[in-house]
């Protein structure tokens, strides 16, 4: 069983990031939409902003892209693969501190 402390570690590490990566997905796209009205070359930030948004929905989000039946989700499940995904890399990163920094 899981400490309480072990659990809010995971809850503050998945809550930054699914909004490190939001905050990344909405630069992204919107760049992305300048770039589809004005015909520009993307620049080396948004470039930057775009692989970092993708790094971030790695792997429960590309998956669920791949995989999922054609046509739009009901409003209530868009969201579950964001979460699922945040949540994962939160128990991650958790274990991955815990192995090389014991108080945590």
């Amino acid at each position: 069983m899981m400490s309480f402390q072990s659990r809010r570690w995971i809850f503050l590490f998945a809550s930054i990031h699914f909004f490190l990566h939001l905050i990344l997905f909405m630069y992204s796209f919107s760049s992305s939409m300048n770039q589809f009205d004005s015909s520009e070359a993307a620049t080396l930030v948004e470039k930057i902003g775009q692989f970092s948004a993708s790094i971030l929905q790695f792997p429960i989000v590309t998956t669920f892209h791949a995989i999922r039946p054609p046509g739009p989700l009901p409003p209530a499940l868009q969201y579950v693969p964001f979460f699922l995904n945040s949540g994962l890399w939160g128990v991650v990163l958790w274990l991955f501190l815990r192995r090389y920094f014991k108080k945590i």
